[in-house]
């Protein structure tokens, strides 16, 4: 421990100074089907680097990446499940030192269109039921003005969520999901 200062401390002295730096990871999600853009500007030169080592050039678009040259961002068209993962913006620009901005990239299958069915809608109560299929981090809730009444979610992919709701003085209420 001590010599590895000192030998900092020595290298530092000389000007030659050894740091590391630490990129913080920045999220995006996406749908399939859908396309996602990597808000980091590339506007002459540089790579958008998947974590399994496939590099995409802007000069050379390929298959579904693509680079917008008056935004400078690379994007992905017509998502996949397996397009899910770590990406590299590398850019190069004017020969500079090299700036890399990380990405995690989670794409998600889009979420059905919920059915909403009614019971008992000419009694004092009404039974209101949302049904939607299930999906990852997929969570129905009911609410009202802007408040949540109740809300679920399951980690069991293979079941569809369900969420009643008995009604006493018929508002309005908007399902949201």
């Amino acid at each position: 421990m001590r010599l590895t200062a000192l030998l900092l401390g020595i290298l530092c002295f000389y000007g030659v100074c050894v740091f590391s730096a630490i990129s913080e990871v920045r999220k995006l999600n996406g749908t399939v089907g859908e396309t996602v853009s990597f808000p980091a500007a590339v506007k002459t030169f540089g790579y958008l680097i998947k974590n399994n080592g496939t590099d995409y050039k802007n000069t050379e678009p390929k298959d579904r990446v693509q680079w917008d040259n008056s935004t400078g961002f690379f994007s992905i068209t017509d998502l996949k499940m397996e397009d899910s993962g770590e990406y590299k913006v590398q850019n190069n620009d004017n020969n500079k030192k090299k700036v890399e901005t990380i990405y995690q990239l989670t794409v998600y299958n889009p979420v059905s269109t919920p059915q909403v069915s009614s019971r008992n809608k000419m009694k004092p109560t009404c039974s209101v039921l949302c049904s939607v299929e299930n999906g990852r981090e997929v969570t129905l809730s009911w609410q009202r003005e802007g408040e949540t009444l109740s809300h679920t979610s399951s980690p069991d992919l293979n079941t569809n969520l369900s969420l009643p709701l008995e009604i006493e003085d018929l508002l309005l209420l908007v399902p949201l999901w």
